[in-house]
């Protein structure tokens, strides 16, 4: 085969051209028969396009025509992990490492693939060979401060992160993370401003763009006298948290206040008597917003007023039913029973919602065996099929479906006893409004707002109980048992 052929090939790929690659790769195939590297370059283009039935034809095609190859195997462990065959992927990055104890990105794609497996000490052993193996790589290194966070080590993962980014000074990512763990740490002072890096270009705008608004971005200045501008970021959950800040930073002096928000939480939040106007994000018009002094993201908020765990705004509860959202819940509340709100999922969207969400209801049943309680399920998207899947003969009553937005919710959760679930907007909600709300949290990529070991939140006290993952978890049976017990004892007071 024509060695300039295959540097084509090769050259289409680097360059991203990856059609040009695929039919260049698969015309020589052709001509020639199966050959290894380029069979390996047309499934990897494949894969970079989404066609991950092709790509694993064509990976698979090469690992036959080349099997000593351990980056075929790697690859194989990519698109299976892509397609959440996470078996697949397990044995194909343990075959690239058996082939090449030195293929330092098999290592770290093992290693990652473990940690969203919850197998943390089994993740840190393979990174830290990626790290021994390739020195010099920041990805493995930012990738080790992940695993030691997840682990509660928090000095040794704000080491890992400093060492990524003395190599890659750059990188918005690892400055995030390392913020994320002071923050886990409760240092606010340098944590906060690391944080602000969430919104750096080279992220592209990944949990927020900017208003198109003519007036700056409100940088800590005074604001006593002045009007501002809130702007939603991340999602749902981060705004209800959020929201509390409006009543503050009226009592600091803002003459106005203007709270724009995802439509699903508009209603909800138009109930707050110091923002003067609230409108939804998809219907704001930056020609038609009056000036204001300055704009802010609602993230932003707790680093320009240069907060802390003591400082934040903490009363509860900070939002409230809508009067008119109430009425129409009550013949569909149960009577006389213990009721127990339900949701064990989070949006699908989410980057971290494989680990942090349940993966079905039925992972929660042993709360079906205590007496006296009458469930009801506030997950947006389960059907009566899911549910009796889930739950099986036992009664509960499906309001999660019925509601329309955020209003909805609350006017059903203040006429709840109390609402388990994971870490979603409608606990924050929960806790935000002053119920009883008991999170279960994931081992791994917890957020720094439920930050170390406790089992309550500054954010919320007197609300919220966090039922965490141990480390040494790699499923939600323990969280649920103890859950269940704290149910139990309850229900026996």
């Amino acid at each position: 085969m024509d060695d300039a052929a295959v540097t084509l090939v090769r050259e289409h790929y680097v360059q991203g051209r990856f059609d040009a690659a695929i039919q260049a790769a698969e015309s020589l195939v052709a001509r020639h028969g199966d050959h290894g590297e380029l069979l390996n370059l047309a499934g990897v283009c494949h894969l970079m396009l989404g066609n991950l039935v092709a790509a694993e034809a064509c990976l698979e095609r090469a690992a036959h025509a080349a099997p000593r190859s351990a980056d075929i195997d790697n690859n194989l462990g990519v698109l299976y992990q892509s397609s959440r065959r996470d078996a697949d992927a397990e044995r194909a990055f343990v075959r690239a490492v058996s082939k090449a104890p030195g293929h330092g990105q098999a290592h770290l794609n093992l290693g990652m693939l473990l940690r969203s497996r919850h197998r943390l000490e089994d993740a840190e052993r393979a990174i830290r060979i990626a790290v021994e193996r390739t020195p010099g790589d920041h990805a493995a290194l930012n990738a080790l401060g992940l695993v030691l966070k997840d682990l509660g080590r928090y000095d040794e993962a704000d080491a890992a992160y400093r060492q990524a980014l003395a190599l890659e000074q750059g990188r918005s990512e690892y400055r995030l993370n390392l913020g994320n763990v002071l923050l886990h740490r409760n240092d606010w002072i340098a944590g906060l401003p690391l944080f602000e890096a969430r919104h750096a270009p080279d992220l592209n705008g990944a949990f927020s763009d900017a208003p198109a608004v003519s007036f700056p971005q409100w940088q800590g200045e005074p604001i006593d006298g002045a009007s501002l501008l809130i702007w939603p970021e991340q999602g749902h959950g981060d705004q209800i948290q959020l929201v509390r800040y409006v009543e503050k930073l009226r009592m600091l002096g803002a003459k106005r206040i203007t709270l724009v928000c995802s439509a699903a939480t508009q209603r909800l939040f138009a109930t707050l008597p110091e923002a003067d106007a609230v409108v939804a994000r998809d219907r704001f018009d930056p020609a038609a917003c009056p000036r204001h002094d300055f704009w802010t993201y609602v993230w932003s908020i707790p680093v320009n007023l240069r907060e802390s765990p003591a400082s934040i705004p903490a009363t509860l509860p900070y939002l409230r039913a809508p009067r008119h959202a109430a009425s129409k819940w009550d013949r569909l509340m149960p009577k006389g029973r213990l009721r127990v709100g339900l949701v064990w999922q989070g949006n699908p969207g989410h980057a971290n919602d494989r680990v942090r969400s349940l993966p079905g209801l039925q992972t929660l049943a042993p709360l079906w065996d205590i007496d006296g309680v009458t469930f009801v399920s506030l997950q947006k998207g389960a059907n009566e099929a899911d549910l009796r899947a889930g739950i099986g003969d036992r009664f509960i009553v499906n309001l999660g479906n019925r509601t329309t937005d955020f209003a909805d919710v609350a006017a059903i959760v203040a006429r709840l006893d109390l609402v388990i679930g994971v870490d979603t907007a409608v606990m924050h909600l929960s806790a935000a409004l002053g119920k009883p709300a008991w999170i279960l949290l994931s081992n791994v990529g917890t957020d720094w707002r439920w930050s170390g070991a406790d089992t309550t939140s500054v954010w919320y006290p007197g609300a919220v109980t966090l039922f965490r993952q141990a480390v040494t978890e790699t499923d939600w049976s323990g969280v649920v048992a103890r859950v269940s017990q704290a149910l139990s004892a309850m229900r026996a007071t």
